[in-house]
């Protein structure tokens, strides 16, 4: 499923996960002082973790209900897919993230810092 989107992302010329660049980034535009935190964000309740639970209940509905939204304009543009073909992608992504063997996991970065005076 991921493999995809990130080929649709690039051929669109975006970065699919620039969480892992923004420190770099910021460090190019001349902050200081600059904090990153690399934050899992499961999907489903897999984890043992109480809290990392409600996240990933929260967090599956989230890419569950906005499958559609996240991939009809790129994979139809940038893939080629037509509108059956991106709805078949999406039950089968559905399908993967409902299996509870399926521990998906992605990371949400926060990176801040101060601009130099």
């Amino acid at each position: 499923m991921n493999t995809e989107f990130i080929k649709a992302t690039r051929n669109a010329e975006m970065e699919p996960s620039p969480g892992p660049l923004l420190e770099g980034l910021m460090k190019d535009a001349e902050f200081v002082n600059i904090h990153h935190q690399r934050n899992p964000l499961p999907v489903g309740t897999w984890p043992a973790d109480k809290h990392l639970k409600e996240v990933g209940a929260w967090n599956y509905l989230q890419c569950t209900e906005g499958l559609e939204a996240f991939c009809y304009a790129i994979f139809t543009r940038t893939l080629g897919y037509s509108k059956e073909e991106v709805e078949v992608f999406c039950a089968n992504a559905r399908k993967e993230l409902k299996d509870p063997k399926q521990h998906a996991l992605f990371y949400l970065h926060i990176c801040y810092g101060q601009k130099k005076s």
